[in-house]
């Protein structure tokens, strides 16, 4: 697996782009045409196509015909409703209903295979092994899973994506919008508005930021108490800090969720031993690159979704461009960069139920935690502590913004 980095810059040409565009459209329709045969393993291919979509919009639908009820009703509850009212209300403005749910989950597909071809195009690879491995990590379980659902997960990748290249190629605060945005539909975003506070930031962004989060959590607490906290945990098909022990109740074991989530966390102590013990965590210097900051932030969502909740295995696509960046820039250390894609490969491969190794995937997962953690921690401290000239003064710096051509 010689997964190598062609250089430190954000350089994307056109025709790597298109290339991967090709492939991962080619590989998504040959999926579809196997009527989803990875997910048939498990039994988590649904009918009809796009069952996230189809939910969403049945909820807003019910939300729409409730609108005129004289009583408060509580949607969350009468419509099975587990997100920011923002999305509902955006389907509602552009009379979006269940009957398209088709369509809206068709331009969802699209654009996920427009995003992934970035993420590949931006991890350049040399070797013909190297992009396999590449493919096999994007076009991976979770993405499947993710773009059979039609999941509005895509939405938020897509929004955390674009926040990072605004925030690192304009001038001008605008990446604030789409991070708020991305907090109004899912809640799982708002903890990098409390980090952005704690790095060098000039006070107008920080003042602009402080204002978006307040507006934000006016509009979401309202939604995260209608919804009462009630966020499923289950065990199959899913990831998180508790999910081993939630498995447990599979074999009559019923572990109260409060020491599920204490027991996670102290297993994640064996973990951090092992990483150390075979040496999974070389030092290396931390380089600002668009890369580089799109791997932190899309940590830093993982991480949160991670501690926070049980969730399904699609959400592990967070988790996907991080861990293929920290495989890719260990030129120098083939020993190391191997066991990292065996560990990755493991992670997105067996996270599920499809082959019976689900507690195997887990734990591939966790030291996949660990080892992000630890990277988060490197990469914050250059934002908190020590930084380049004017870096995130975004009124005075140069554009440092990643071309296409």
């Amino acid at each position: 697996m010689k997964t190598t980095m062609v250089d430190g810059s954000d350089r994307i040409t056109f025709k790597r782009f298109a290339a991967w565009f090709l492939v991962f459209s080619t590989s998504f329709h040959a999926m579809h045409l196997t009527d989803w045969l990875i997910l048939r393993f498990s039994n988590l291919h649904l009918l009809p196509m796009f069952n996230d979509t189809r939910l969403i919009l049945n909820s807003s639908d019910c939300a729409r015909n409730l609108a005129g009820s004289a009583v408060k009703i509580n949607v969350a509850q009468e419509c099975t409703y587990n997100y920011g009212y923002t999305i509902i209300d955006f389907f509602h403005f552009f009379d979006i209903n269940a009957d398209n749910s088709n369509s809206v989950g068709l331009v969802l597909a699209i654009s996920y295979i427009l995003l992934l071809s970035f993420f590949a195009s931006l991890i350049p690879v040399r070797s013909s092994r190297g992009k396999l491995f590449l493919f096999f990590i994007l076009f991976s379980h979770p993405s499947i899973f993710l773009v059979e659902r039609g999941n509005l997960d895509i939405v938020m990748i897509e929004l955390v994506t674009l926040f990072v290249v605004l925030l690192i190629g304009t001038r001008f605060p605008i990446f604030i919008f789409p991070l708020f945005l991305s907090a109004l539909i899912k809640f799982y975003t708002l903890p990098i508005f409390i980090f952005l506070f704690f790095t060098r930031l000039i006070k107008p962004i920080k003042a602009i930021l402080l204002f978006f989060l307040l507006l934000g959590l006016v509009l979401v607490v309202p939604n995260i108490l209608e919804i009462d906290g009630n966020f499923p945990r289950n065990c199959s098909a899913a990831f998180g800090n508790a999910v081993i022990f939630e498995c447990a109740r599979e074999v009559g074991i019923h572990i109260p969720s409060r020491l599920q989530d204490f027991l996670g966390i102290m297993l994640l102590v064996p973990t951090y031993m092992l990483v150390i013990k075979l040496r999974l965590l070389p030092t290396r210097k931390i380089e600002h690159t668009l890369a580089e900051n799109l791997s932190f932030y899309l940590s830093l969502v993982f991480l949160a979704c991670y501690f926070a909740f049980v969730n399904v295995d699609y959400r592990l696509i967070f988790l996907l461009f991080p861990a293929l960046y920290e495989v890719s820039i260990l030129r120098n250390e083939p020993s190391t960069r191997f066991k990292l894609g065996a560990l990755l490969l493991c992670a997105v491969w067996l996270g599920d139920i499809s082959f019976g190794l689900q507690p195997l995937g887990d734990f591939c997962i966790m030291f996949w935690v660990v080892i992000l953690t630890m990277r988060v921690l490197d990469f914050s401290r250059t934002l908190i502590g020590e930084l380049p000239r004017n870096y995130l003064n975004i009124w005075e710096r140069k554009k440092k913004f990643p071309t296409i051509g």
